[in-house]
């Protein structure tokens, strides 16, 4: 049963009373309200893995079921069902923990090229409703539906949104949270507040009090350690922001936490309004990236080579989606102690080329690893982001670059449609640990 208005995470008397008020004012908000808001949805799937796993076999339903690595070696927890997170069991967890929590769960290893053709399906469901769709990982996405209102022939957009959550769960099987808001962070808030399989819309000018009675660490960005330092200053919930000077804020937490009391009062809506959607999260990219943990610490030069090969094509996959090119790559390694470094160049022309990443990665490798011992992770990232130049290879073989480019997006297309190994470079065939 869909739950349209999920409040049990929260019973406390202030949420409470807020949301009631909220629920009041909302309908004379959005009378009175002279310009048109934007109508954000974000949309996420309910344990997903998990989910794709009890469409293709029915009898998981109802079990405890954690996806992830081997349990034996550093193996962590991708996705587990509602019955085994009431065990505490999460994702990022080891799977050795997770083991210990549910000794009975069944745990699966999981297939990405399973998961890949369910969230096509799913992101072509969405792209029926608007093409203003941001997928922004394997099983969520942002969908601008502002302009699409009357196409589908309401004023609401809780209606398209239903839609939606009905279609996806008819045609795929698979159940999701939505969240309604006019802008990102606020429609984010509002899905994680509705799960599992309910839809929770914020109405114009009501984010402010729809937000504050929530605790600080609702909002993204804010982790663990953040949430001790606003606790260190009086902020348990995220209406605490707004008692302060951002200049105070700014000074004594940083740049972000001016942005979270800004998005705390609800002033991201208005920015969100006078900007094209798609090309906001382009905008505002700062870096691309990825790392890998091993199984076992390694030094083998031709494993850490491998291992650079699939994360910058990995990485420049990702860009070429955003539509962009960068200038700098970052390498990351931890050794065996624990011990963390990195390591930084910048190139003389942006790219979006993974060739380009790897020999730059490799560079970086020979100057970095200086230490000698076994490496437990590594890392590439990308960043000094920009869109591509069409000018840049004027004089240089535009014929060449062109056949290239063409060649890039084949293979994005078809690693999007059957999976990342469907196609795979000779430079990382081979290497287990990456597939």
């Amino acid at each position: 049963m869909k739950r349209f208005f999920r409040i049990t995470p929260f019973r406390g008397a202030t949420f409470f009373s807020t949301m009631l008020q909220y629920e009041q004012t909302a309908k004379i908000t959005m009378q009175n309200s002279e310009k048109k808001p934007k109508s954000i949805l974000h949309i996420d799937m309910d344990a997903f893995f998990v989910s794709v796993e009890t469409v293709i076999n029915p009898k998981l339903k109802g079990k405890q079921v954690i996806v992830g690595g081997p349990i034996e070696g550093r193996g962590v927890v991708t996705s587990a069902s509602y019955q085994a997170r009431e065990k505490g069991v999460h994702s990022a967890m080891p799977m050795v923990a997770a083991k210990k929590l549910c000794p009975n769960a069944i745990f699966l290893t999981g297939s990405h090229h399973l998961y890949s053709d369910f969230s096509r399906r799913i992101m072509e469901i969405m792209e029926r409703y608007t093409p203003a769709v941001e997928q922004v990982s394997i099983d969520e996405a942002y969908l601008d539906i502002t302009g699409c209102l009357r196409l589908h022939r309401t004023k609401y957009p809780f209606v398209i949104a239903n839609s939606i959550h009905e279609t996806i769960a008819n045609e795929i099987g698979v159940p999701c949270s939505i969240g309604i808001a006019t802008n990102r962070v606020t429609a984010k808030i509002a899905a994680n507040l509705a799960k599992p399989n309910g839809v929770l819309e914020v109405y114009p000018d009501c984010e402010s009090a729809f937000l504050s009675p929530l605790p600080v660490r609702k909002l993204p960005g804010v982790g663990p350690v953040a949430e001790k330092e606003y606790k260190k200053l009086g902020i348990r919930e995220i209406g605490d922001l707004l008692k302060f000077d951002p200049a105070v804020l700014t000074r004594v937490l940083g740049k972000q936490a001016e942005q979270c009391a800004k998005r705390a009062g609800g002033e991201s809506s208005k920015d969100q309004a006078e900007s094209n959607f798609l090309s906001q999260e382009r905008d505002t990219a700062k870096s691309i990236g990825k790392e890998i943990t091993y199984s076992v610490d390694t030094g083998d030069p031709e494993i850490l080579a491998a291992t650079l090969a699939y994360l910058s094509e990995r990485v420049a996959g990702r860009m070429r989606k955003a539509g962009l090119s960068f200038r700098k790559v970052t390498l990351k390694l931890r050794y065996a102690d624990f011990d963390t470094y990195t390591r930084s160049k910048t190139i003389n022309l942006p790219t979006s080329d993974p060739s380009v990443i790897y020999r730059t990665a490799r560079a970086l490798l020979t100057s970095l690893d200086k230490k000698r011992q076994k490496i437990r992770l590594i890392g590439v990232t990308v960043s000094t982001l920009t869109k591509p130049d069409p000018q840049i290879n004027l004089f240089d073989q535009a014929e060449n670059e062109d056949k290239k480019r063409k060649l890039l997006n084949s293979i994005d297309e078809t690693r999007e449609r059957y999976g990342f190994t469907s196609i795979m470079s000779a430079r990382w065939l081979g290497h287990s640990q990456l597939r």
